[in-house]
Order: C-alpha cells, then sequence, then structure tokens
C-alpha cells in the first residue's frame, strides 16, 4: 500500500513529538507509515522496514538528541537520502527536534536541505506536508454574521479534507 510518508524516529521520541504528529496526519487525511502499527508480532523487522520507506513518498526524519548515533534510525535517513540521490527527487524531510548546529555536524548531507523545527508548531508541519503532498491548504476563515439585536461571530473552518465546520462565536 503506498503512503504519503515514513515516519523516521527514535523510540525514545514517540510519545513526546511522533504519536502527537501522528494523530494530526490522520485528522489530515494524510497518510503514514509508522512502525508499531505496522509491524506485529513474528514479522521480520528489516523486510517490514523496507517495504515502508520503499512504499512511502516521503520520509519525515524526527532528529532528536536522541536519535544521534541511534543505529537503526540512522539506518532509514542513510537509505532514504541514498533513495533521494539516486532519483533526483525531494524524499527526506528533515524536521529538527535537536539543535540544528548539532544536526548539521553529525549530518553533514542535510546542510543543503530546508528543514522544519519542531518548535514551528504542529499545524505549521501539517500544512508544509500537505502542500509537498499537493493537496490544497485552506486556511481558517472568519466571517461576521450580524443581526441588529442578535450580533453574532461565526467561524467557518475548512478542515485539511475539504470538511466545513461551523464554530459559533459570541
Amino acid at each position: 500500500t503506498k503512503r504519503d510518508v515514513f515516519l523516521c524516529h527514535c523510540s525514545k521520541d514517540k510519545d513526546e513529538y511522533i504519536i502527537p504528529l501522528s494523530k494530526a496526519f490522520e485528522n489530515a487525511g494524510i497518510t503514514f507509515w509508522i512502525d508499531n502499527a505496522m509491524i506485529r508480532w513474528g514479522d521480520s523487522i528489516s523486510k517490514a522496514v523496507n517495504e515502508g520507506l520503499e512504499t512511502s513518498s516521503f520520509v519525515i526524519v524526527f532528529i532528536s538528541e536522541e536519535f544521534i548515533n541511534q543505529p537503526w534510525p540512522e539506518a532509514e535517513l542513510y537509505a532514504s537520502l541514498s533513495r533521494e540521490n539516486s532519483s533526483g527527487e525531494v524524499i527526506v524531510l528533515p524536521l529538527l527536534i535537536a539543535n540544528p548546529k548539532s544536526v548539521l555536524t553529525k549530518y553533514p548531507l542535510l546542510h543543503d536541505k530546508l528543514y522544519l523545527k519542531w518548535e514551528d508548531g504542529i499545524e505549521e508541519i501539517v500544512q508544509q506536508l500537505l502542500s509537498r503532498l499537493g493537496r490544497n491548504v485552506e486556511k481558517t476563515q472568519i466571517l461576521d454574521v450580524s443581526a441588529e439585536d442578535n450580533p453574532s461571530r461565526v467561524e467557518l473552518m475548512v478542515g485539511y479534507g475539504g470538511m466545513i465546520q461551523l464554530l459559533n462565536r459570541t
């Protein structure tokens, strides 16, 4: 099954960073490959990860201090960079949790890539990925609906999947 993105991370970062972002991806209709959902008891981990990398359009690499020098996520990063260099297409999408200087010192091949930082916020990360995927990114629009004796403000939120949500504000 083709997926939008592979989530490359260190297991120590899963609860704080990967799970919250993956929930936002689900809400935005972004498909993703994540180890705990895709690898079942008894499966070959190497085979599953290779298939995940191969069938994902992009690889978001969550680079934290914990990530640096961890053999498994580094192998995923190096495989993805190799695929990117061979194809000439953008595949690796760096998401820095760690200090950019330490990351770029450790991984010099990332020097020329525009990266996002975790502190940019989940909404910004989702919007940037939707843009990279070529999907419409629609902002919240405010509509003022006024009646002489009942002024109210209605917020029209056009969701990532094109769904419309109305929130009444007074």
